[in-house]
């Protein structure tokens, strides 16, 4: 690329010398008007090669900084959304950390079904970019909704196998991190 702009430039300044030797050496009015002819051609034809090669450098460098920016909003949204996710993941956990054992039936009903959120999950899963986080939430929110709605789960009998329902629920893991794709 840098060798082809240097040869139109070295183009664009043997203009002036072929008219200095059309005037030194031929002086035939015909011939002059031929090399003008040509000298004036080859002086369009280069300008309209640097000008073309010169939109096409800054179409490309703004198409790469758009692209750019698209990418940091991007990130910067995901990254807003996985914080407030984060939120609700952190606070579900704490209710899930609450049931025990000797909780009671009705105790454990109104936790489960009324203190549980999966409202921002729900409201955002189809802004998110599929990540190693996508499957890890999808699998999270599933077991959370089968906790909450399972209704021989619920049921004091059966409080081992919803503990290690939960117990499966809160060790999940998840990277938030924005710098991530």
């Amino acid at each position: 690329m840098v060798k082809s702009i240097f040869i139109l430039i070295l183009a664009i300044l043997f203009q002036p010398l072929l008219k200095v030797l059309n005037s030194l050496i031929w002086d035939s009015t015909l011939t002059a008007g031929i090399i003008s002819s040509i000298s004036t051609i080859f002086g369009n034809v280069v300008g309209g090669i640097i000008g073309a090669i010169v939109a096409f450098s800054v179409a490309r460098y703004q198409i790469k900084q758009d692209n750019n920016n698209e990418n940091t909003k991007k990130l910067e949204e995901n990254h807003q959304i996985y914080q407030t996710i984060a939120k609700e993941i952190e606070l579900n956990n704490k209710v899930l950390q609450l049931i025990k054992l000797d909780t009671s039936a009705e105790d454990l009903e109104s936790m489960i079904k009324y203190s549980l959120s999966d409202r921002v999950f729900s409201s955002v899963k189809a802004n998110l970019s599929i990540d190693a986080n996508f499957s890890k939430l999808h699998r999270y929110y599933r077991l959370l909704y089968r906790v909450q709605n399972d209704p021989i789960l619920l049921k004091s009998d059966n409080i081992i196998i919803l503990l290690d329902e939960i117990e499966e629920i809160v060790s999940i893991e998840f990277n938030f991190d924005p710098t991530t794709k």
